[in-house]
């Protein structure tokens, strides 16, 4: 009995070393246990199975393994926020659920209802009027996206589409990749099947999740994206130009360099506080049915040129509505014109935007438009500013536009 009651002390003893660690059930913490004892049964001389002989000792083992599993303590945790961390992961707020299931469609379809949006029917930002119809409907998407993660986008109704919509699209749904995470956006296919036809050609496909390609032969110069610049893509544009109209060599010479700091103005100036991989530049390119013109499109998704230009001290401390003249608008112009507005305070920089903006003078350049932030500035030939309004919504980044005309 004595010898019995020795066994049973340092059992105890064991158990209390033992419950520090975490285990499941009773059968595991019996299988522990039993390995310890064994291996210092030659110190003790104890044979551990001598318990288990008297049924009376079985069970007072086993209340004393309720006693352990009662009094486990919860960990301490250093803030709310990495207690319910801790939870999830253990799944307490999902207990119904496997990790299976909680990864699956269903599941996530469960969590979050899908939520439809439609586009507008003129999908494009070929004025102020519909670009301020397109940046009010991507704020009801970004906020969509936002709040109810699973969205369905409906651009069934979709009769009208240009291409610098379609570059803007491809850069918010980018912007989610790297800001939104646990969102999912579905959606389909304009029904109008001259909007099906640019999407498919335009290389849209190759940024989304769909089986649908295009199988002819492809008429326009299709989207391509980077994040520096890169000289031979705009070989490759100019060179698909000349093949639609005749570019001159002494035009094409001329436009080359502003064409290039579209997309080192991307990098230089457009990304100043945020992620490498955010970082990005789309283009495209369409000629007309007649070939008599040919429509490039650069965009970027940065902070904007009115957000990353130089400005004065009273610019930076008063708001717009007490500076008369001095809105988004004003700043393009401005910087267009070469006024210094470069944040390095370096000469040989802030030369990329006049250098667009005297691009306009070229005789086969037409319809230069520039929207950057609230700005919706076009530019005819010879520097005339045509347009210049500021919209009601924000455009998150830079679209530059123009023809090559015959």
């Amino acid at each position: 009995m004595i010898d019995l009651l020795n066994s049973l002390f340092i059992l105890n003893r064991l158990i209390k070393i033992v419950k520090l660690s975490y285990v499941r059930t009773k059968y595991y913490i019996y299988y522990t246990i039993c390995n310890s004892l064994s291996e210092i049964d030659a110190i003790l001389h104890i044979k551990f199975q001598d318990i288990f002989k008297d049924p009376w000792n079985y069970f007072r083992l086993r209340v004393l393994f309720k006693v352990v599993k009662k009094n486990k303590k919860e960990p301490e945790y250093r803030s709310e926020k990495s207690r319910k961390r801790a939870q999830r992961k253990r799944g307490v707020y999902f207990p119904n659920y496997s990790l299976s299931t909680r990864t699956s469609k269903n599941y996530f379809e469960t969590k979050y209802p899908l939520h439809s949006i439609s586009s507008p029917s003129v999908f494009s930002f070929m004025n102020v009027e519909y670009s301020n119809k397109m940046l009010g409907f991507f704020n009801d998407l970004d906020n969509v996206v936002r709040k109810h993660k699973n969205v369905y986008l409906n651009m069934s109704e979709i009769n009208i589409i240009t291409e610098g919509a379609i570059l803007y699209l491809l850069s918010r749904l980018h912007y989610y990749k790297y800001s939104e995470s646990g969102y999912r956006i579905s959606g389909n296919f304009p029904s109008n099947k001259e909007c099906e036809k640019l999407l498919l050609e335009s290389n849209f496909p190759k940024y989304v999740f769909t089986e649908r390609k295009y199988t002819e032969e492809v008429q326009i110069f299709p989207i391509i994206d980077g994040y520096d610049s890169n000289g031979e893509v705009i070989d490759n544009v100019l060179s698909f130009v000349e093949k639609h109209i005749n570019l001159t060599e002494d035009n094409s010479f001329d436009i080359y360099g502003p064409m290039l700091e579209c997309l080192t103005n991307s990098k230089n100036h457009a990304y100043q506080k945020m992620n490498s991989k955010f970082h990005k530049w789309w283009l495209i390119a369409i000629p007309d049915t007649k070939h008599t013109r040919v429509h490039y499109t650069c965009l970027d998704n940065g902070s904007g040129i009115p957000s990353t230009i130089k400005k004065k001290f009273r610019e930076r401390i008063l708001p717009p509505i007490l500076i008369p003249g001095e809105k988004d608008t004003d700043f393009v112009i401005s910087a267009l014109r070469g006024e210094f507005r470069t944040r390095t305070n370096k000469i040989e920089r802030g030369k990329g935007l006049p250098s667009i903006f005297r691009a306009s003078q070229n005789s086969q350049i037409a319809n230069l438009t520039i929207i950057s932030n609230f700005a919706y500035v076009k530019i005819d030939h010879n520097e005339n500013i045509s347009i210049r309004e500021n919209m009601l919504n924000k455009f998150k980044g830079t679209l530059i536009s123009w023809d090559f005309v015959e």
